[in-house]
């Protein structure tokens, strides 16, 4: 079966599409592509959480159809696709409320692409009393089994670790989201390899308030959403040199991550744009003794497109895709609701 996952991040720096051949426990990825957002489409994304309900509804069915017009310029290159797996872009995300979205309409998607689509991963785990994330955790045990845990440097740094045969994972901190914000202040998309952090100050007093908020010291089942680092964390910046601000980032960030690694993960699968962020990788491999292993460029940054592939296609084969040693949902269950096309 060949499945198409979509993965768009806090980290607003486009969309990454990945399309996976699955075969019973084996798997083949047979293409990948990114799409980076025009100015118009981050400008629409970063401000959605502003709009009046009649708005985000128009957002969220256009955004889902040019996915799938996205789509369908992506299998005319690379051939026939069974089922599209979107994770959707994430707007609101509060499981405290109840409350989860992810805007990309899974039939405006359906029906511009004339193709089967799942989405709408979260929603049900949320509204059952789970966190709906991570998700990833499922992907991270079945298609990448040699590792004792798997480290995603997104728009959130979040952590895979094994439970026995089962797995904890949750949202270590902010990463991406809030480095690319910074690097926006100097006109840059994201700060290539750290350069601008590694020139910058420590600023123990920014650490102290950083690292003073009550979720760093929370215990797992716990996830992050975009509204509250942009209104905890990022205000904090304000004022401070963008050099200054990115310096102690990673190494407050860097902190937080390495404190919550259990000291039997011996083998670290790093993926997300952070990987390629050399500075923030040293500052790792110097607070850490364990061996972070940065794969092909290929799993690098499709990472999270090749593993929402494969929860679309459990969802499909109506399997279990979502944890709930992960998210503190009462029971393990299939998440995502299936489009067909008209």
């Amino acid at each position: 079966m060949r499945v198409l996952g979509l993965m768009s991040g806090t980290s607003l720096d486009g969309l990454d599409m990945a399309l996976v051949a699955f075969s019973g426990q084996k798997w083949t990825t047979i293409a990948t592509h990114h799409i980076s957002y025009s100015p118009e489409w981050i400008g629409l994304l970063s401000n959605a959480h502003q709009l009046s309900g009649l708005e985000l509804t128009a957002l969220d069915l256009s955004y889902g159809h040019w996915l799938g017009e996205q789509v369908k310029a992506f299998s005319e290159q690379h051939g026939h696709i069974d089922l599209v797996s979107s994770h959707g872009h994430t707007v609101f995300h509060q499981p405290q409320r109840r409350i989860t979205l992810q805007i990309g309409h899974g039939q405006a998607l359906s029906i511009a692409s004339h193709l089967t689509v799942v989405s709408d991963f979260r929603r049900a785990d949320v509204l059952m009393g789970g966190q709906g994330a991570p998700l990833v955790p499922r992907g991270d045990l079945d298609l990448f089994p040699e590792y004792d845990a798997w480290l995603n440097l997104g728009g959130m740094s979040n952590l895979t670790t094994r439970k026995g045969t089962r797995a904890l994972a949750w949202d270590l901190s902010p990463c991406n989201m809030v480095l690319n914000a910074l690097s926006r202040r100097e006109g840059l998309a994201y700060d290539q390899d750290g350069q601008l952090a590694r020139k910058g100050t420590f600023l123990p007093e920014l650490a102290k308030k950083i690292e003073a908020f009550d979720y760093f010291h929370q215990k797992p089942p716990k996830s992050l959403g975009r509204e509250w680092v942009e209104a905890h964390i990022l205000p904090l910046f304000e004022n401070i040199p963008t050099i200054d601000a990115l310096h102690t980032s990673v190494e407050v960030f860097s902190n937080i991550m390495v404190r919550q690694i259990p000291d039997q993960a011996h083998a670290i699968l790093v993926s997300g744009g952070g990987a390629h962020n050399r500075y923030l990788m040293e500052v790792l491999h110097d607070k850490c003794p364990a061996r972070f292993v940065v794969p092909d460029k290929r799993i690098v940054d499709y990472k999270e497109a090749i593993v929402f592939a494969y929860l679309g296609y459990l969802r499909f084969m109506n399997e279990n895709n979502v944890l709930s040693d992960v998210t503190g949902v009462r029971k393990d269950h299939s998440a995502g609701v299936l489009y067909h096309p008209h």
